[in-house]
Order: C-alpha cells, then sequence, then structure tokens
C-alpha cells in the first residue's frame, strides 16, 4: 500500500473527537428575555448626533466626542451575581438553561439570526435574511461566477482578489525560479480579446454594446485594489479618449502614458494614493480635461503648460502632511502654467490651509486666472481677503471678473473632528452656481460685500463681530438664494427691520463709484427679496429670525427654513403690531417647509403674526417650550405632515377659542408623523 493512502485510511478511522460543549455554571442566575427586548432599539440615545447605544456606561463615554460633561459610574467591591441567558422559544435547544449563553450580545445574535423576521431579501435570489450586515455581504457577491484564473489553478470571482492573489504568486514564482519573470496570467479581459470591445464595471467584465473596435474609446474602473493600470489598457492606445481611475488605490501611471496620443480626458478623483503627476502628461497635448481632486498630489509638474486643448482643470492639494519633506515640491503651482492653458474654461483648486506654499502662490494664480479670456468657472481656497480685491495695473481683480460659475472658500477653513453643520446641508451649499464661503472672520472688508452682490449661495462660519445678516449690506444681496449661517455667536437677528435697509450715505462710504444707483435707491427696498432657502446652526445669541417692523415684502421668496441649536430663541418672526403692519396680512407668503431643532426657549413660530400660506411641511425637536400651536401659524391649505415627539404632540394645548372649526384639528391629527428613535433626527427632517 502506498504510504500516504496508508496515513489518509488511518485518519479516516481514527477521526478528531469533537470537543464538549462547556455547561453555564449551575449558580448563575437564568434570564429569559423576551422577544421585544432582544430586538429592540439602543436604549440610550445621544443628545447630540441621535446614535444609540446599550448601555449607559457606553453612552457617558461617548459624550466626550462633543465635549459635554460626563463620568462614569462608580466601581462596587459587592459580588455580582453571574447571569446567564435562555432563548424565549420553549422549541429551540437554547431554551434549556443547560445550553443557556453567558453574554448578551451572544443570545441576541442568535435570535435576530435564528428566529427573527428575515426583513432584507435580495434581489438578485431572492434570498431572505434576518441580519442586515449578512445581506449587505451576500448582495455584494450574489450573481457572480468564478471568471479569474490564475495558472496556479486558483479561481476567484471578484478581480480585487485576483490581484492580490497575482501580486503574491508573481512573487513565489520568482523565489522559486531564481527570479525569472512569471509565465502570463489570463484574465477575463484577456480572455475577452478575440471580441469586439470589452469594459470594465463594479469588477465584471462584459461586451460593449457596439462591436468594431479592439479597445474601448473609453475605460472606466472601480476596482478597488488597482494599483498600476494594466498594459492591457493600453493595446491599443491610439483609440482610447477616456480613462476613468477615479476611488482607486493607484499611486503612480505608467512609462506608456504618451502613447495615449487621442486621451481627451484623464479622471483620478478620490484616489488617496495618488501623490506626484509624472511630468510626461505633458506629453497628452490632446487632453481637454484632467480631474486631480480629493488626491494627496503635491504639486503639478511643469510640463502641463504644455496642454494647450485643455479646458478643466480640477486639482487638491492636500498631499503635504502626508509626506516627508524630501518629497515636496518648491512650488504647488509654477509661474506661468495658469496663464499658458489659454482654453481653460474651469478651474479647481484646493489647498491644505497648513501648506504655506499655496500661501505663496495664491495671489499669482488669481492674477493669471483674471487673464484668461475663456475661464467661466472658478472655484479657489483663498487665505485671505485682500486675494478679492488685488490687480495688477489694466487687469480686472477676482471680486469684478464676470464668471458664470464661482466657489470661493475665504479664511482659514481648517477641517473640525465634529463638524455641526449636517452633511447634506454642506452638499447642497455646493450645488449652486456661485458660491462663498467665509470663515472665521473678524470684520466685513469691502471686497466680501463686492463678491456679495453676485453670489447666490452664502456660507458663514464662525465670524466674531457680525451681529445681523444686515451687517453685511441688504443691497449687496439681492441675488442670494442660499444662506446657511452657522457658530457666528454674537448673530441676534438675521434681518433687523430698522437695518434692513443702509441709508445712502452709508452705501456711498461702502462703494464710492455707485453714485447712480443711489439716485433710484429706495429707503423701502426689501430685503433678501430672491432668498429660498436658510439654514441656522448655533447661533448662540440669536434670538429672532425676523423683525417684521418694514415691507411684507422681505423673505417673499423663502421656501425652505431650518434653525437648530439656538438656545436663546423664543419666536421665529418677533416684533410689535403698529399702524404699519397689518397682522392679518400673511408674511412669509412662500414658506413651504420649517424645520427647528433643539430650541429651549421657543414659546412661538410667528409671534401672532400670519405666516406661510403656503406651507407644506412643518417638524419640530426638542422644543419643550412649545406648548401650542396657533390657527395663523398652521392656516395652510398645503400642509401635508407634521413631524415631532409624540409626547411632546400629546401634550400640546389647543385652545378652543383659536381651534373652534374641530375638522381643522382632525386634520392635523391625521398628519402628524412620529420621529422614529432608530433613524437620525436631521434625516428625517429631509426626508419630509
Amino acid at each position: 500500500m502506498h504510504p500516504q493512502q496508508s496515513l489518509a485510511s488511518s485518519n479516516q478511522a481514527t477521526p478528531h473527537p469533537k470537543q464538549e460543549r462547556s455547561l453555564p455554571d449551575p449558580d448563575a442566575e437564568v434570564i429569559a428575555l423576551s422577544p421585544k427586548t432582544l430586538l429592540g432599539i439602543n436604549k440610550f440615545v445621544c443628545g447630540i448626533c441621535n446614535k444609540g447605544f446599550q448601555w449607559q456606561q457606553i453612552l457617558n463615554v461617548h459624550r466626550r466626542k462633543h465635549n459635554l460633561p460626563w463620568k462614569l459610574e462608580p466601581s462596587t467591591n459587592k459580588e455580582v451575581k453571574k447571569k446567564v441567558y435562555v432563548c424565549p422559544e420553549s422549541k429551540c435547544v437554547h431554551h434549556d438553561p443547560s445550553r443557556a449563553f453567558e453574554e448578551f450580545t451572544a443570545i441576541k445574535e442568535h435570535f435576530c439570526r435564528k428566529h427573527a423576521e428575515e426583513k432584507w431579501k435580495c434581489e438578485k435570489c431572492s434570498k431572505r435574511y434576518a441580519v442586515q450586515s449578512e445581506w449587505k455581504v451576500h448582495s455584494k457577491t450574489c450573481g457572480t461566477t468564478k471568471k479569474h484564473r490564475c495558472d496556479c489553478g486558483t479561481v476567484f470571482s471578484g478581480a480585487d482578489r485576483f490581484v492580490s492573489h497575482k501580486v503574491f504568486c508573481e512573487g513565489k514564482w520568482q523565489s522559486n525560479h531564481g527570479g525569472q519573470p512569471t509565465p502570463a496570467i489570463k484574465t477575463q479581459a484577456e480572455e475577452n480579446s478575440g471580441q469586439d470591445a470589452w469594459e470594465v464595471t463594479d469588477n465584471t467584465f462584459s461586451p460593449l454594446p457596439q462591436p468594431g473596435l479592439l479597445m474601448p474609446e473609453s475605460f472606466s474602473s472601480r476596482l478597488m485594489s488597482i494599483t498600476l493600470p494594466s498594459t492591457l489598457f493600453y493595446v491599443h492606445p491610439s483609440l482610447l479618449r477616456e480613462l476613468d481611475l477615479s476611488h482607486t488605490t493607484i499611486k503612480s501611471l505608467p512609462e506608456s502614458l504618451p502613447n495615449l496620443v487621442a486621451l481627451q480626458k484623464l479622471i483620478l478623483k478620490c484616489c488617496d494614493l495618488f501623490m506626484e503627476l509624472s511630468p510626461q502628461v505633458g506629453e497628452l497635448l490632446n487632453l481637454e480635461e484632467l480631474d486631480l481632486s480629493e488626491t494627496e498630489i503635491l504639486g503639478l509638474p511643469q510640463e502641463i503648460r504644455k496642454l494647450s486643448k485643455l479646458k478643466y482643470l480640477r486639482v487638491s492639494f492636500y498631499g503635504y502632511l502626508n509626506c516627508g519633506k524630501g518629497l515636496q515640491q518648491s512650488s504647488l503651482v509654477h509661474t506661468g502654467t495658469i496663464s499658458a492653458l489659454s482654453q481653460l474654461t474651469e478651474l479647481s483648486i484646493d489647498a491644505n490651509p497648513d501648506d504655506e506654499r499655496w500661501n505663496a502662490v495664491v495671489e499669482a494664480v488669481v492674477e493669471e486666472a483674471c487673464n484668461l479670456k475663456t475661464l467661466g468657472c472658478l472655484i479657489l481656497y483663498l487665505p485671505n481677503i485682500e486675494s478679492l480685491g488685488k490687480r495688477r495695473i489694466g487687469s480686472t481683480s477676482l471680486s469684478y471678473y464676470p464668471l458664470r460659475g464661482f466657489k470661493f472658500t475665504v479664511g482659514q477653513h481648517k477641517q473640525r473632528s465634529i463638524s455641526r453643520v449636517p452633511k447634506e446641508v454642506k452638499a447642497h451649499f455646493q450645488e449652486w452656481d456661485k458660491c462663498l464661503k467665509f470663515v472665521k472672520g473678524k470684520d466685513i472688508p469691502r471686497e466680501m460685500k463686492s463678491v456679495l452682490k453676485s453670489t447666490t449661495a452664502f456660507y458663514l462660519d464662525c465670524h466674531a463681530t457680525a451681529r445681523s445678516l444686515s451687517d453685511f449690506g441688504i443691497e449687496n444681496m439681492q441675488q442670494l438664494e442660499f444662506c446657511l449661517l452657522a457658530e457666528s455667536n454674537e448673530i441676534q437677528t438675521i434681518i433687523n427691520g430698522v437695518e434692513s435697509c443702509k441709508e445712502p450715505a452709508d452705501m456711498l462710504e461702502d462703494d464710492p463709484d455707485n453714485s447712480e444707483s443711489l439716485r433710484s435707491h429706495s429707503a423701502l427696498e426689501p430685503a433678501l427679496l430672491n432668498l429660498q432657502h436658510l439654514h441656522i446652526f448655533y447661533l448662540k445669541k440669536l434670538v429672532s429670525i425676523w423683525n417684521p417692523t418694514s415691507l411684507m415684502a422681505n423673505l417673499g421668496k423663502l421656501e425652505v427654513l431650518v434653525v437648530k441649536n439656538c438656545p436663546e430663541v423664543t419666536c421665529v418672526v418677533k416684533g410689535r403690531c403698529n399702524e404699519f403692519i397689518n397682522p392679518l396680512i400673511p408674511y412669509l407668503p412662500s414658506l413651504k417647509r420649517i424645520s427647528l431643532l433643539y430650541l429651549p426657549k421657543l414659546v412661538s413660530i410667528s409671534g401672532g403674526f400670519q405666516i406661510a400660506p403656503k406651507l407644506e411641511k412643518i417638524g419640530f425637536y426638542n422644543c419643550p417650550k412649545l406648548e401650542c400651536l396657533t390657527t395663523r401659524e398652521m392656516s395652510s391649505g398645503d400642509l401635508v405632515v407634521i413631524r415631532g415627539e409624540s409626547k411632546w404632540w400629546e401634550a400640546l394645548k389647543w385652545h378652543k377659542s383659536d381651534w373652534w372649526n374641530k375638522n381643522r384639528l382632525d386634520y392635523l391629527q391625521s398628519i402628524f408623523s412620529p420621529l422614529s428613535r432608530e433613524k437620525d433626527v436631521m434625516t428625517q427632517m429631509e426626508e419630509m
């Protein structure tokens, strides 16, 4: 008998004994929890970020992230009796105390997997899961077939694991064969080389719909494990026009890059490991779009000025802190680079605020950009407000340069570990064509007012002295459609009726050349006439949003109002009725959605005024002193949803003298939707 066969037979004859399961402590307390408890949501919820926790101690530790007071409960020397948990299902083997679980997490995991409802269903194979994480893992791999075969015989369903294995296999081959190159390892793409064309999307290969090419004109890859594009990309490089390697771990471009003579688009967006752009990029003379945004690039090579056809250039300089000083380039953008790109229509440059190299070149970049005749969109980070107004003799300053779109961030916009402005709101701010963000300002320079005149979205963050939006000059914000105010602790009101319009003398002081417009200026000009969205976060001294002591046309187009974490706000609209104000005429006539959150002193929405005749959605959270709603605030016939806490809604007082129409009150009760503790509050407000 062959020795290996005898060994195999002996192993089969004497199988390894199964390890016996250890029984729980017989003196332990047996606990049988109900299914509702095992499937229940987290009991302890953070009041700031609404993240839930199973235990109070963990919540206390979590509160440190928000700089909130916390303390751990003192430990006791008393012996705690051991507990074991049995399954509530009587037919389950773990219902027996001898098969109980010693950990609460273990019994919860067991019950969710074995006995809970299978809520999550795979759309591809209709398989159902009770645990969401298992459903997500299955959904990523469901429907894939093993298409990637290595010469060693190993087969893979995903290209990411195949590429990792390929590196290991090549290293092992070279070590065993004295450094000889490995034989060709076929991929699915190489097996498809006989087809007319192919493409890569989400780690799978498929034929292109239109035959006739040996290489696709555009290549898009979302392979997260790519470190260097395969030479297969360049089988017929003269045909490739678009190369998109976004969201990959690519570190550099290959030496064969100049062979892509027809390339028009090179996209490397969100490549976190990409730090150096090869000077060979200057050989791509037909390149029209180069996207290096959200990369770790250290600087632009001088050869980029050769790209005379380049129309779109996007770049992020954030590799400064992630590399040694020996790898840093002397200059981020060499002098004359921007001015040489004569066809440039869009320029986007974001830089690390701590990178002093950007401070050294930003003025030169601004001057060169202002001399481009084709530039239509400019996105820049400007450390100093003076960069908006500086100009050379015979040129135009940035504050007066005619642009169809711009996004300027002015000031030290250092990233914070915890941002108090939701990501959804920031993303909405970026959607507007002409955006201006002013960070950590101490005064209101003339250059800022000049840019505001053409701005459609304004983000004021951490301003030290402004007391109202009127301080920036209401006459400078007539084009404003979106406004976001955050952590500017001196602001007391958004629009003050007395200050809503400046006197002509004040306007002349701000802009001496504006004498023509002063003749037609009226002291009763409406304020923020085109504003549609107003978002307010963490203004400590804010008392009211608006004081309606002038015209009812103020905020006439406002559609969305969000106010969060303003501890001194008592009314949204605050003022006194006089001979100039008719309380029955509705103010904020276009308002459709209101969200009021974490306002501990809020007692009224309208302060007795008739508001929002077109209101559709309204939400409240943590407004304990708001004990009643009036018909002047809820008179809209378009109202379809009211969201808030169940206990707060049940405790509301409905005065009969105000709510004499019982049908209207019943309707409000029917459209009320309680907030869920399982989801983020702001997310639920946005979903209204």
